[in-house]
């Protein structure tokens, strides 16, 4: 088997994707066909397209396309319970054994200050969301033989959704293993929102932070989200190479950094030039780093384009990709036990008989 097919059919961990960033475009028509929500293009894959072509290099533009389909799945049982149940099938088909979701229950519910309510009137409560999510990856673990757990995700922009995303993390334990914040990130961290990943970190609730993806000047972010947020994994953290002193604070304190290598070119946060990508001295550093898709219907990849990329562009040898999988399965947000037993079963599937 070549090292390309072998990598394809290797069992892989995934450790930073969203939800409503991973919707099929054939999920996404035949919703918006159904509620009446308008969406371009003419077919399924002229609207996958449409997704795809927002303008490159700029993060907010790429914000701009889930305009075009969350309308169609927020606020609707059904819809939430699909897309979570495809997207284990989706996964498993791409060779992923373990999979964190991240969601962001205040939008899927098309709360009051949601982005959305100008296209859909229905609102769900959080835990609506929540529970229809759950209900969804029960079955689809059951029937394609992977695992997910949740990571809830708030905003800056909304401090006030901080305390209940804590709260739903308790309710829907032990499905829900971790807290995230992402939004504006060179935005001032308000005390609402330091109070609650501080409380999290006190009720055994792990935390994983977006930071050091916005431009040069946030590495300060990645240091204050370790610091303050309690940060036991970064999503994303390119920019942490701007400041040796606090690159080497994520190494010192093995900080794990969710790497997502289309994702940072296509949203601009890195030079479109892979050789130039911080995954190289990532990798050339050995540094505790994983490799993740963050959004597939947008950028419209998967897990394993996102290790080509790597044995490409970053120097990843074949065995240093098996260590990134093992990198990502030690950090993962697991109970002990259970991280065990995915790290032994990723060293059978690979024949790493020695420690």
């Amino acid at each position: 088997m070549s090292g390309e097919n072998r990598q394809k059919s290797s069992p892989k961990v995934e450790l930073h994707i969203h939800l409503d960033g991973a919707v099929r475009a054939s999920t996404v028509w035949e919703l918006a066909k159904k509620r009446g929500v308008e969406v371009p293009g003419s077919n399924p894959e002229e609207l996958a397209h449409i997704i795809s072509s927002y303008e490159r290099g700029d993060l907010f533009s790429f914000l701009k396309a889930f305009g075009i389909f969350t309308p169609t799945i927020v606020a609707d049982k059904d819809a939430i319970r699909r897309i979570a149940y495809e997207l284990c099938e989706d996964k498993a088909n791409e060779g992923v054994v373990y999979l964190e979701m991240r969601i962001s229950p205040h939008l899927l519910a098309n709360a009051e200050t949601s982005w959305y309510q100008d296209k859909v009137k229905d609102v769900l409560s959080t835990r609506e969301v929540m529970a229809s999510i759950v209900e969804g990856l029960e079955v689809g673990q059951r029937d394609f033989n992977i695992k997910v757990r949740l990571i809830v995700s708030t905003t800056k922009q909304k401090p006030e959704w901080a305390a209940e995303c804590l709260q739903l993390c308790k309710e829907f334990s032990p499905m829900t293993v971790a807290m995230d914040i992402g939004g504006i990130e060179n935005m001032p961290l308000d005390p609402a929102i330091i109070k609650a990943f501080q409380e999290a970190e006190r009720c055994g609730i792990h935390r994983t932070i977006h930071a050091g993806e916005d431009g040069p000047t946030s590495a300060g972010n990645v240091k204050e989200a370790i610091e303050l947020l309690k940060a036991e994994r970064i999503g994303h953290g390119y920019h942490v190479l701007q400041d040796e002193s606090i690159y080497q604070m994520v190494k010192d304190l093995d900080i794990h950094l969710e790497v997502c290598p289309t994702s940072s070119v296509y949203t601009g946060s890195c030079d479109p030039d892979y050789s130039k990508h911080p995954g190289v001295r990532f990798t050339k550093d050995k540094i505790n780093f994983s490799l993740n898709t963050d959004d597939p219907l947008v950028f419209r990849n998967t897990i394993n384009d996102e290790f080509e990329i790597a044995k490409k562009y970053f120097g990843l040898t074949d065995q240093a990709a098996i260590q990134v999988t093992l990198n990502a399965a030690r950090s993962a947000f697991l109970p002990e036990q259970e991280k065990l037993e995915l790290i032994q079963q990723l060293r059978a599937a690979y024949n790493l008989t020695n420690e």
